[in-house]
C-alpha cells in the first residue's frame, strides 16, 4: 500500500512522521515537495530521497497510490483532489475542503463515481478531549445547552517563529490564507456537536496592522437548527493565545479550554472542577492518520467523518463571506 503526501510543510511533516511510524515500511511512504530546504528535511525524518517528487504530476507517473494526504495551501486542494480522483485515489484534505464550495458538488460526484473515499482533515474529531467534551455535552452534564462561545484567537508571527510570517501562506490571498478558512475547525466543532446551521450573520475583514493580504477577523452568530445559538471569534493578533469551546445549559456551564487541553465544569453555584486535563497533542493526528488507514482497507464502511462534513464547511464559509459582504443575515 503506497502513501502519497501533497506538501512538506509542518502540518505535511506531522503527517509523514506519523505515517513512517505506523506503517510497515517506509519506502510505501511517497512525498511531493518542490523545496530543497524542506526536502532535505523530509529525508532526515526517514523519507527515501527517490521517494521525493518536485511535482503532483511527476508522483502520479511514477507510482500507483492507494491513499493521499492533501497538505499544500488551500487554494490548490481542488486541483491536487481532481487529479488524485482521476487517478484513482482515496484522500485525506487537510482542512479545508478548499477556498470556497464552487467546485465540492463537481468534486463529490466524480468520487462517488469512482467509488473514491475523501474526507476532510478536521482533526479534534480525533482528539480525546475534545470527544469526553462532545460526550459530556450528550450526556446532559449542563443540562439543556442553550448557548455556546467558541474563540480561537492567536498572533500570526508566533506560528512559526523561525520564518518571517508577511511570506507565510497565511498571509497570502492567492494561496488560501487568513483565518476565516484556517480556523475553520470551529465551524466543523459547532456542527459535529450541535447538528447542522440554520443561518449565519458574520463579519470578516483585515482589521489589525499585520502586514498581510488576508483576512485576521472574524465575528459570526449562528442559529443552529437544534435551536441553540453559537458565536464565534477568530482572529490572528492576540496575545497571549486564547482558544476554547464554552457550552452554557441549565444546570451550568462546559469550559474546554483548547489551549491548555483542559475541560472545567462550572456549576450554577459557583462551583468549579477539572473534569478532564492533559493529553498528547499529536495523539489526534495519530488517531487521524489511523482513521484514514483503516478506510483505505475498507473504503466508506469505517464510522466516522466523511466528505459531507468537509462540504458542508465550505458552504458555511460562503455563507459568512455574503453576511459580511451584504450585512445581513443569511440563511443556509
Amino acid at each position: 500500500m503506497k502513501i502519497l503526501v501533497l506538501g512538506g510543510g509542518s502540518i505535511g511533516k506531522r503527517h509523514i512522521k506519523n505515517l513512517l511510524s505506523a506503517i510497515d515500511s517506509k519506502q510505501q511512504v511517497f512525498v511531493v515537495e518542490p523545496k530543497l530546504e524542506r526536502q532535505r528535511e523530509i529525508i532526515n525524518l526517514g523519507v527515501a530521497q527517490e521517494n521525493i517528487f518536485n511535482s503532483r504530476d511527476d508522483a502520479l507517473k511514477s507510482n500507483q497510490y492507494t491513499g493521499a494526504i492533501i497538505a499544500t495551501p488551500t487554494s490548490m486542494h481542488y486541483e491536487d483532489a481532481f487529479a488524485l480522483v482521476t487517478h484513482g485515489c482515496h484522500m485525506m484534505i487537510e482542512k479545508p475542503l478548499g477556498i470556497d464550495a464552487s467546485h465540492s458538488e463537481q468534486l463529490e460526484k466524480k468520487a462517488r463515481e469512482k467509488n473514491i473515499f475523501i474526507f476532510t482533515a478536521y482533526c479534534f474529531r480525533f482528539d480525546p478531549v475534545a470527544n469526553k467534551f462532545h460526550q459530556l455535552i450528550k450526556e446532559g452534564i449542563v443540562g439543556k445547552p442553550l448557548y455556546a462561545r467558541a474563540e480561537m484567537s492567536t498572533y500570526l508571527p508566533d506560528w512559526h517563529p523561525h520564518e518571517d510570517y508577511r511570506t507565510f501562506y497565511m498571509a497570502k490571498k492567492v494561496l488560501g490564507g487568513g483565518t476565516l478558512l484556517d480556523q475553520s475547525h470551529l465551524y466543523d466543532m459547532t456542527q459535529w456537536f450541535f447538528g447542522d446551521f440554520s443561518s449565519v450573520f458574520g463579519i470578516t475583514k483585515k482589521h489589525s496592522d499585520l502586514e498581510i493580504e488576508t483576512d485576521d477577523f472574524g465575528e459570526f452568530i449562528f442559529n443552529m437548527k437544534s435551536n441553540i445559538k453559537v458565536s464565534i471569534h477568530i482572529d490572528l493578533f492576540t496575545r497571549p493565545w486564547r482558544e476554547f469551546y464554552q457550552v452554557t445549559g441549565e444546570k451550568g456551564t462546559l469550559l474546554w479550554d483548547i489551549h491548555t487541553r483542559k475541560i472545567i465544569l462550572e456549576h450554577t453555584d459557583n462551583k468549579r472542577e477539572v473534569v478532564m486535563e492533559g493529553a498528547d497533542y499529536n495523539q489526534m493526528y495519530i488517531n487521524e492518520l489511523d482513521y484514514f488507514l483503516k478506510q483505505l482497507k475498507e473504503p466508506g464502511k469505517v464510522s466516522g467523518p466523511k466528505y459531507i462534513e468537509g462540504k458542508r464547511v465550505v458552504e458555511i464559509i460562503d455563507a459568512i463571506r455574503q453576511s459580511s459582504a451584504e450585512g445581513k443575515l443569511i440563511q443556509v
